[in-house]
This record gives structure tokens, C-alpha cells and sequence, in this order.
């Protein structure tokens, strides 16, 4: 029910599961949201964390001119098209040669930063890695929320808010 997406707002939802009794979870799935990772980190410390690929793919692009996503873009789909580990590892190693090749420092340390929060899907059975390698089922349920939320505008109470919400998931 939180307006904003601080940490503060953040922290209250996975002090909830854990109030419920949450101990442990396989995956966390989200973006580079600060406040959301770091509520996550304090309340169930060094469990595993995927990084959503697609956000990772976009602040890459962002990362470069447009000149340079001619080379850049078609390394990062096949990145993120790997239906391997090993296909992977290779497009990363090929991806990284490039980047040195051209002479983006920074851009080669900001991959090397990343590397683990995007990779770690690969730990997980293959069949699994188009749901978790990316937040896109989740966002198109927030869209659906949102969508419905916006034809209400202002609900009498929380708990109608939790009804309807509640009935769409």
C-alpha cells in the first residue's frame, strides 16, 4: 500500500512473509531496485537474488552510444537467447572480447560487476529459466493491477483495495 518504492515501503513486505513464517526462498527475482534488494538482504540474508535480465539488457544499452548498439545489441540477444549454460558462458566471453576490443573500460567493469546478479538462473533446471530470468510475468500482472486500480481511483478502505487486488491474482 506503500506510494513510493523506498526501502522503507519495501522493507514492510518481506517483514511480512517472514511474519507469516517465511524462513527460506529459493529465488528472488527483481530489478536493480536498491531499496527492494537491500529489504530483501536484511531480512532473509544470502539467500540467492536474479537480477531481471531484460532490466539488466536495457541499463546495458544505456550504457553505450547509439552508434555502438549496432555491435553492442546483437551480443547482448545472444546473451540472453543462451538455451545452455555453456551457450551462455560463451556469448558472455565473446561479449566481453568485444567490449575490450573497442576499448569500453567502463563498460567492461559494469559487466564484470553484473555478471553474477544476472547469472544466476543458470543454477536452476533449464525449463524454469523463462520464468526466472526476468520479472516480465510479474510485471504484466502489476499492468493488470494497475489497470484495474485506475478505472477506482480512490477505494473506501485497505481492505477493499486487498479484495479486489486479491481477486484478480
Amino acid at each position: 500500500m506503500g506510494n513510493k518504492e523506498s526501502y522503507y515501503n519495501w522493507k514492510d513486505f518481506p517483514q511480512s512473509l517472514k511474519a507469516r513464517g517465511l524462513q527460506r526462498w529459493e529465488l528472488w527475482i527483481s530489478d536493480e531496485h536498491d531499496g527492494l534488494t537491500k529489504a530483501i538482504e536484511e531480512c532473509f540474508p544470502g539467500q540467492l537474488r536474479q537480477r531481471c535480465i531484460v532490466h539488466w539488457m536495457r541499463n546495458a544499452q544505456s550504457k553505450v552510444s547509439k552508434v555502438d548498439l549496432l555491435w553492442f545489441l546483437p551480443l547482448l540477444k545472444d546473451l540472453v537467447g543462451s538455451g545452455t549454460r555453456e551457450s551462455f558462458e560463451l556469448a558472455w566471453r565473446e561479449l566481453n572480447r568485444v567490449v575490450q576490443s573497442k576499448g569500453k573500460d567502463n563498460l567492461l567493469d559494469w559487466l564484470d560487476s553484473t555478471y553474477h546478479e544476472i547469472s544466476v538462473y543458470l543454477n536452476f533446471p533449464v525449463a524454469h529459466w523463462s520464468r526466472i530470468k526476468c520479472t516480465n510475468s510479474l510485471e504484466r500482472i502489476n499492468e493488470e493491477l494497475r489497470r484495474r486500480e485506475r478505472c477506482i481511483r480512490i477505494f473506501p478502505d485497505e481492505k477493499s483495495c486487498l479484495r479486489l487486488f486479491g481477486a484478480i491474482l
